[in-house]
Protein backbone atom coordinates (compact mmCIF):
# COMPACT_ATOMS: atom_id res chain seq x y z
CA UNK A 1 0.00 0.00 0.00
CA UNK A 2 1.42 3.36 -1.03
CA UNK A 3 0.85 5.59 2.01
CA UNK A 4 2.22 8.66 0.24
CA UNK A 5 -0.53 8.62 -2.37
CA UNK A 6 -3.20 7.75 0.20
CA UNK A 7 -2.31 10.75 2.35
CA UNK A 8 -3.39 13.07 -0.47
CA UNK A 9 -6.85 11.58 -0.77
CA UNK A 10 -9.88 13.62 0.35
CA UNK A 11 -11.81 13.02 3.54
CA UNK A 12 -14.72 10.58 3.22
CA UNK A 13 -17.96 11.94 1.82
CA UNK A 14 -20.84 12.45 4.24
CA UNK A 15 -24.47 11.77 3.39
CA UNK A 16 -27.61 11.98 5.51
CA UNK A 17 -30.44 10.78 3.26
CA UNK A 18 -33.22 11.01 5.85
CA UNK A 19 -34.37 14.46 4.78
CA UNK A 20 -38.04 13.42 4.73
CA UNK A 21 -38.03 11.96 8.23
CA UNK A 22 -39.71 8.77 7.02
CA UNK A 23 -38.53 5.26 6.21
CA UNK A 24 -39.56 4.08 2.78
CA UNK A 25 -38.58 1.34 0.36
CA UNK A 26 -38.50 2.94 -3.08
CA UNK A 27 -36.13 3.47 -5.99
CA UNK A 28 -35.58 7.17 -5.15
CA UNK A 29 -33.18 7.63 -8.05
CA UNK A 30 -31.35 10.96 -8.08
CA UNK A 31 -29.30 12.29 -10.96
CA UNK A 32 -25.65 11.31 -10.76
CA UNK A 33 -23.53 14.38 -10.13
CA UNK A 34 -26.02 16.11 -7.81
CA UNK A 35 -24.21 18.18 -5.21
CA UNK A 36 -24.71 16.67 -1.76
CA UNK A 37 -22.05 18.89 -0.20
CA UNK A 38 -19.04 16.67 -0.93
CA UNK A 39 -17.36 18.80 -3.59
CA UNK A 40 -15.84 16.77 -6.44
CA UNK A 41 -16.56 13.41 -4.80
CA UNK A 42 -20.24 13.75 -5.72
CA UNK A 43 -19.18 13.91 -9.37
CA UNK A 44 -17.27 10.63 -9.27
CA UNK A 45 -18.37 7.06 -9.93
CA UNK A 46 -15.52 5.77 -7.78
CA UNK A 47 -15.15 7.62 -4.48
CA UNK A 48 -11.64 7.21 -3.09
CA UNK A 49 -10.82 8.71 0.29
CA UNK A 50 -8.48 8.57 3.28
CA UNK A 51 -10.08 5.31 4.45
CA UNK A 52 -8.92 3.44 1.33
CA UNK A 53 -6.58 1.14 3.30
CA UNK A 54 -9.46 -0.02 5.52
CA UNK A 55 -11.60 -1.00 2.53
CA UNK A 56 -8.70 -2.65 0.72
CA UNK A 57 -7.75 -4.70 3.81
CA UNK A 58 -11.35 -5.82 4.23
CA UNK A 59 -11.43 -7.05 0.63
CA UNK A 60 -8.18 -8.95 1.06
CA UNK A 61 -9.44 -10.58 4.26
CA UNK A 62 -12.67 -11.65 2.55
CA UNK A 63 -10.76 -13.15 -0.37
CA UNK A 64 -8.50 -15.08 2.00
CA UNK A 65 -11.46 -16.43 3.97
CA UNK A 66 -13.23 -17.93 0.94
CA UNK A 67 -13.28 -16.20 -2.43
CA UNK A 68 -16.54 -17.73 -3.66
CA UNK A 69 -18.36 -16.44 -0.55
CA UNK A 70 -17.89 -12.87 -1.77
CA UNK A 71 -17.13 -13.09 -5.51
CA UNK A 72 -19.66 -14.79 -7.80
CA UNK A 73 -20.70 -14.83 -11.45
CA UNK A 74 -23.61 -16.41 -13.31
CA UNK A 75 -23.92 -16.44 -17.09
CA UNK A 76 -21.67 -13.40 -17.36
CA UNK A 77 -21.11 -13.02 -21.08
CA UNK A 78 -17.67 -12.16 -22.36
CA UNK A 79 -19.17 -9.10 -24.06
CA UNK A 80 -20.41 -7.69 -20.73
CA UNK A 81 -17.26 -8.68 -18.88
CA UNK A 82 -14.93 -6.98 -21.37
CA UNK A 83 -17.20 -3.95 -21.60
CA UNK A 84 -17.09 -3.51 -17.83
CA UNK A 85 -13.29 -3.81 -17.87
CA UNK A 86 -13.20 -0.92 -20.33
CA UNK A 87 -15.75 1.11 -18.35
CA UNK A 88 -13.94 0.76 -15.03
CA UNK A 89 -10.43 1.35 -16.38
CA UNK A 90 -11.32 4.40 -18.44
CA UNK A 91 -13.43 5.88 -15.65
CA UNK A 92 -10.68 5.45 -13.05
CA UNK A 93 -8.12 7.05 -15.35
CA UNK A 94 -10.52 9.92 -16.08
CA UNK A 95 -11.60 10.58 -12.49
CA UNK A 96 -8.27 10.04 -10.72
CA UNK A 97 -5.47 10.78 -13.22
CA UNK A 98 -2.91 11.23 -10.44
CA UNK A 99 -3.66 7.72 -9.11
CA UNK A 100 -4.48 5.67 -12.21
CA UNK A 101 -2.52 5.90 -15.45
CA UNK A 102 -3.61 4.04 -18.56
CA UNK A 103 -0.78 2.96 -20.86
CA UNK A 104 -1.82 1.67 -24.29
CA UNK A 105 -0.16 0.26 -27.36
CA UNK A 106 -1.32 -1.91 -30.26
CA UNK A 107 -1.46 -5.09 -28.22
CA UNK A 108 -1.85 -4.12 -24.55
CA UNK A 109 -3.75 -1.84 -22.20
CA UNK A 110 -2.10 -1.45 -18.80
CA UNK A 111 -3.65 0.33 -15.84
CA UNK A 112 -0.99 1.48 -13.40
CA UNK A 113 -2.55 1.77 -9.92
CA UNK A 114 -0.59 4.05 -7.60
CA UNK A 115 -2.45 3.21 -4.38
CA UNK A 116 -1.65 -0.51 -4.54
CA UNK A 117 1.46 -0.39 -6.72
CA UNK A 118 -0.11 -2.95 -9.07
CA UNK A 119 -0.33 -2.82 -12.86
CA UNK A 120 -3.34 -4.54 -14.41
CA UNK A 121 -2.73 -5.85 -17.90
CA UNK A 122 -5.41 -6.41 -20.58
CA UNK A 123 -5.06 -7.18 -24.26
CA UNK A 124 -6.28 -4.86 -27.02
CA UNK A 125 -9.83 -6.27 -26.69
CA UNK A 126 -9.89 -5.77 -22.89
CA UNK A 127 -9.35 -9.45 -22.11
CA UNK A 128 -7.66 -10.01 -18.77
CA UNK A 129 -4.00 -11.10 -18.81
CA UNK A 130 -2.30 -10.52 -15.44
CA UNK A 131 -1.58 -8.25 -12.49
CA UNK A 132 2.03 -7.19 -12.20
CA UNK A 133 3.50 -6.53 -8.74
CA UNK A 134 0.53 -8.23 -7.08
CA UNK A 135 1.53 -10.59 -4.27
CA UNK A 136 -1.83 -11.24 -2.62
CA UNK A 137 -3.28 -14.70 -1.97
CA UNK A 138 -5.33 -16.06 -3.54
CA UNK A 139 -4.24 -14.42 -6.81
CA UNK A 140 -6.77 -12.42 -8.79
CA UNK A 141 -9.11 -14.75 -10.64
CA UNK A 142 -10.33 -12.23 -13.22
CA UNK A 143 -9.95 -8.68 -14.43
CA UNK A 144 -13.11 -7.75 -12.55
CA UNK A 145 -11.66 -9.17 -9.33
CA UNK A 146 -8.44 -7.20 -9.82
CA UNK A 147 -10.24 -3.95 -10.62
CA UNK A 148 -12.58 -4.25 -7.64
CA UNK A 149 -9.56 -4.52 -5.34
CA UNK A 150 -8.36 -1.10 -6.51
CA UNK A 151 -11.52 0.71 -5.38
CA UNK A 152 -13.58 1.08 -2.20
CA UNK A 153 -16.93 0.21 -3.77
CA UNK A 154 -18.48 -3.22 -4.01
CA UNK A 155 -20.03 -3.89 -7.40
CA UNK A 156 -22.88 -5.80 -8.96
CA UNK A 157 -23.61 -6.34 -12.64
CA UNK A 158 -27.09 -6.94 -14.01
CA UNK A 159 -27.42 -8.42 -17.49
CA UNK A 160 -30.61 -8.59 -19.55
CA UNK A 161 -32.00 -10.29 -22.65
CA UNK A 162 -35.22 -9.86 -24.60
CA UNK A 163 -36.52 -12.97 -22.85
CA UNK A 164 -35.40 -11.92 -19.36
CA UNK A 165 -36.82 -8.40 -19.05
CA UNK A 166 -35.97 -8.10 -15.35
CA UNK A 167 -32.44 -9.23 -16.04
CA UNK A 168 -30.35 -11.26 -13.60
CA UNK A 169 -27.36 -10.65 -11.34
CA UNK A 170 -24.51 -11.80 -13.53
CA UNK A 171 -21.62 -10.75 -11.26
CA UNK A 172 -21.08 -9.75 -7.64
CA UNK A 173 -17.90 -8.60 -5.94
CA UNK A 174 -19.30 -7.90 -2.49
CA UNK A 175 -16.96 -7.68 0.49
CA UNK A 176 -19.08 -5.25 2.55
CA UNK A 177 -22.45 -7.03 2.52
CA UNK A 178 -25.23 -5.66 4.73
CA UNK A 179 -26.61 -8.92 6.13
CA UNK A 180 -27.05 -10.75 2.81
CA UNK A 181 -25.03 -13.39 1.03
CA UNK A 182 -23.88 -13.03 -2.60
CA UNK A 183 -24.19 -16.78 -3.14
CA UNK A 184 -27.92 -16.51 -2.35
CA UNK A 185 -28.51 -13.67 -4.83
CA UNK A 186 -26.32 -14.42 -7.85
CA UNK A 187 -28.28 -15.39 -10.95
CA UNK A 188 -31.62 -14.12 -9.62
CA UNK A 189 -33.78 -11.49 -11.29
CA UNK A 190 -34.62 -8.09 -9.81
CA UNK A 191 -37.81 -9.16 -8.01
CA UNK A 192 -36.24 -12.26 -6.49
CA UNK A 193 -33.19 -10.31 -5.29
CA UNK A 194 -35.34 -7.72 -3.50
CA UNK A 195 -38.20 -9.95 -2.34
CA UNK A 196 -36.80 -10.46 1.22
CA UNK A 197 -36.77 -6.68 1.82
CA UNK A 198 -39.78 -5.72 3.91
CA UNK A 199 -41.94 -3.22 2.02
CA UNK A 200 -40.46 -3.90 -1.40
CA UNK A 201 -43.67 -5.25 -2.96
CA UNK A 202 -44.67 -2.01 -4.71
CA UNK A 203 -41.20 -1.49 -6.13
CA UNK A 204 -40.96 -5.08 -7.32
CA UNK A 205 -44.19 -4.77 -9.30
CA UNK A 206 -42.37 -2.36 -11.63
CA UNK A 207 -39.15 -4.39 -11.73
CA UNK A 208 -38.93 -4.65 -15.52
CA UNK A 209 -39.39 -0.88 -15.93
CA UNK A 210 -36.80 -0.14 -13.23
CA UNK A 211 -34.24 -2.39 -14.93
CA UNK A 212 -34.98 -0.80 -18.30
CA UNK A 213 -34.50 2.67 -16.83
CA UNK A 214 -31.27 1.64 -15.12
CA UNK A 215 -29.88 0.44 -18.46
CA UNK A 216 -31.16 3.09 -20.85
CA UNK A 217 -31.34 6.22 -18.67
CA UNK A 218 -29.36 7.83 -15.88
CA UNK A 219 -26.79 7.45 -14.46
CA UNK A 220 -28.30 7.71 -11.00
CA UNK A 221 -27.41 7.59 -7.33
CA UNK A 222 -29.61 6.43 -4.47
CA UNK A 223 -29.12 5.84 -0.76
CA UNK A 224 -30.18 3.20 1.73
CA UNK A 225 -29.57 3.19 5.46
CA UNK A 226 -29.80 0.87 8.42
CA UNK A 227 -28.95 0.32 12.05
CA UNK A 228 -25.70 -1.07 13.38
CA UNK A 229 -23.66 -1.13 16.54
CA UNK A 230 -20.23 -1.31 14.92
CA UNK A 231 -18.41 0.15 11.94
CA UNK A 232 -17.25 -3.16 10.48
CA UNK A 233 -17.65 -3.27 6.71
CA UNK A 234 -18.29 -7.00 6.38
CA UNK A 235 -21.68 -8.07 7.70
CA UNK A 236 -22.11 -11.28 5.74
CA UNK A 237 -24.84 -13.34 7.47
CA UNK A 238 -22.38 -16.22 7.89
CA UNK A 239 -19.55 -15.20 10.25
CA UNK A 240 -16.00 -16.39 9.62
CA UNK A 241 -14.79 -19.31 11.68
CA UNK A 242 -14.22 -18.47 15.32
CA UNK A 243 -16.61 -15.50 15.54
CA UNK A 244 -19.61 -15.42 17.85
CA UNK A 245 -22.69 -15.11 15.54
CA UNK A 246 -24.51 -12.63 17.81
CA UNK A 247 -21.48 -10.39 18.11
CA UNK A 248 -20.75 -10.68 14.39
CA UNK A 249 -24.28 -9.55 13.50
CA UNK A 250 -23.57 -6.16 15.06
CA UNK A 251 -27.12 -5.21 16.00
CA UNK A 252 -27.14 -5.66 19.79
CA UNK A 253 -27.96 -2.22 21.18
CA UNK A 254 -26.33 -1.46 24.56
CA UNK A 255 -27.39 1.99 25.70
CA UNK A 256 -24.70 2.17 28.40
CA UNK A 257 -21.86 1.31 26.02
CA UNK A 258 -18.90 3.69 26.45
CA UNK A 259 -18.56 4.13 22.70
CA UNK A 260 -21.60 5.13 20.70
CA UNK A 261 -24.13 2.26 20.86
CA UNK A 262 -25.73 3.35 17.57
CA UNK A 263 -24.07 3.53 14.16
CA UNK A 264 -25.98 4.68 11.09
CA UNK A 265 -24.82 2.51 8.20
CA UNK A 266 -25.30 4.16 4.80
CA UNK A 267 -24.86 2.94 1.26
CA UNK A 268 -24.30 5.29 -1.64
CA UNK A 269 -25.50 3.22 -4.57
CA UNK A 270 -24.44 4.19 -8.10
CA UNK A 271 -26.44 2.97 -11.10
CA UNK A 272 -24.63 3.39 -14.43
CA UNK A 273 -26.35 2.09 -17.55
CA UNK A 274 -24.42 0.26 -20.26
CA UNK A 275 -27.07 0.15 -23.02
CA UNK A 276 -24.65 -1.11 -25.67
CA UNK A 277 -24.20 -4.20 -23.47
CA UNK A 278 -27.85 -4.45 -22.34
CA UNK A 279 -26.57 -4.31 -18.77
CA UNK A 280 -25.98 -1.92 -15.92
CA UNK A 281 -23.20 -1.37 -13.41
CA UNK A 282 -24.14 -1.02 -9.74
CA UNK A 283 -21.63 0.36 -7.24
CA UNK A 284 -22.08 0.24 -3.46
CA UNK A 285 -20.01 2.45 -1.17
CA UNK A 286 -20.61 1.92 2.56
CA UNK A 287 -20.33 4.84 4.98
CA UNK A 288 -20.93 5.18 8.71
CA UNK A 289 -22.15 8.03 10.93
CA UNK A 290 -21.59 7.73 14.65
CA UNK A 291 -24.80 8.04 16.65
CA UNK A 292 -23.22 10.60 18.97
CA UNK A 293 -22.72 12.88 15.98
CA UNK A 294 -26.39 12.63 15.06
CA UNK A 295 -27.44 12.95 18.68
CA UNK A 296 -25.67 16.31 18.96
CA UNK A 297 -27.35 17.66 15.81
CA UNK A 298 -30.99 18.55 16.69
CA UNK A 299 -32.25 18.49 13.10
CA UNK A 300 -30.63 15.15 12.20
CA UNK A 301 -31.74 13.63 15.51
CA UNK A 302 -35.33 14.66 14.88
CA UNK A 303 -35.32 13.31 11.34
CA UNK A 304 -33.80 9.98 12.36
CA UNK A 305 -36.20 9.45 15.26
CA UNK A 306 -39.13 10.36 13.02
CA UNK A 307 -37.94 7.86 10.40
CA UNK A 308 -37.55 5.11 13.02
CA UNK A 309 -41.08 5.75 14.31
CA UNK A 310 -42.45 5.52 10.75
CA UNK A 311 -41.15 1.97 10.23
CA UNK A 312 -43.62 -0.90 10.00
CA UNK A 313 -43.21 -3.92 12.28
CA UNK A 314 -41.94 -5.86 9.26
CA UNK A 315 -39.32 -3.22 8.47
CA UNK A 316 -38.22 -3.06 12.10
CA UNK A 317 -37.73 -6.82 12.04
CA UNK A 318 -35.83 -6.68 8.75
CA UNK A 319 -33.51 -3.95 10.06
CA UNK A 320 -32.93 -5.69 13.40
CA UNK A 321 -34.69 -3.03 15.47
CA UNK A 322 -37.71 -4.89 16.85
CA UNK A 323 -36.32 -5.44 20.33
CA UNK A 324 -34.32 -2.23 20.65
CA UNK A 325 -36.46 0.54 19.12
CA UNK A 326 -37.62 1.95 22.46
CA UNK A 327 -34.10 1.92 23.91
CA UNK A 328 -32.71 3.55 20.76
CA UNK A 329 -35.29 6.36 20.87
CA UNK A 330 -34.74 6.87 24.58
CA UNK A 331 -30.99 7.10 24.03
CA UNK A 332 -31.37 9.70 21.28
CA UNK A 333 -33.76 11.76 23.37
CA UNK A 334 -31.57 11.75 26.47
CA UNK A 335 -29.53 14.91 26.82
CA UNK A 336 -25.87 14.42 25.99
Amino acid sequence: MNREFQSHLPRPARYFPLDKGIYEVAANFRAFGKDFGNAELDQKVFQLDQDFAKYRENKLQCRQERLSKYVCTHELSSEVELGVHEFMVTRLALEWPSLFRLEQNESLKILHCSLTGESLVFDSLWRWIEARNATLQPPYVSGLDALCCQIQEDIALTSRTEQEREGWLSALHLCSPSHWAPENKIGKNYSAVHAPIAGSEKMNRTAAQLVDGAIRKGPYVRFVWGFGTDARLNHHPEPPAGFDPAQWKGRSFEKDKLDSPFILRLERQLIFGLPHLNAFFFGIHVYFIDGQEIRSNPQEKELLCSALLSMTPESLEYKGLTDSLKDVLDWFNTKT
